[in-house]
C-alpha cells in the first residue's frame, strides 16, 4: 500500500503547513467587523497591504506572522464584538 501511504503523507504535510492560516477576506471581516464582500472591496481598491505588499483577492495569511495594514494603519488581531 505505498500509494495510500503517499497520499497520507501529502495530506499530513498539507494540514501541518496550513495550520493557523486563514483567507484574508475572512480575517478582515472578523477583525474589522465588516462583511466578507466589503473586505473584498477593500482588497480590490488596494487599501490592504500584507507585509508591505498590496494584497490580492484570494490571499491566504497567517495572522500570527503577517503584518496587515489598511491605509498605512496597522490592523490588530483583536475581534470586533458588538452587543445588541
Amino acid at each position: 500500500r505505498p500509494q495510500t501511504l503517499k497520499i497520507l503523507l501529502k495530506l499530513h504535510y498539507r494540514i501541518n503547513n496550513m495550520a493557523g492560516t486563514i483567507r484574508l477576506n475572512k480575517h478582515l471581516a472578523h477583525t474589522l467587523g465588516i462583511s466578507r464582500r466589503e473586505a473584498d472591496n477593500q482588497i480590490e481598491r488596494g487599501r490592504i497591504l500584507i507585509n508591505g505588499k498590496t494584497a490580492t483577492l484570494g490571499n491566504i495569511i497567517d495572522p500570527t506572522r503577517d503584518k496587515l495594514t489598511i491605509d498605512s494603519q496597522p490592523i490588530t488581531n483583536t475581534l470586533k464584538r458588538y452587543s445588541y
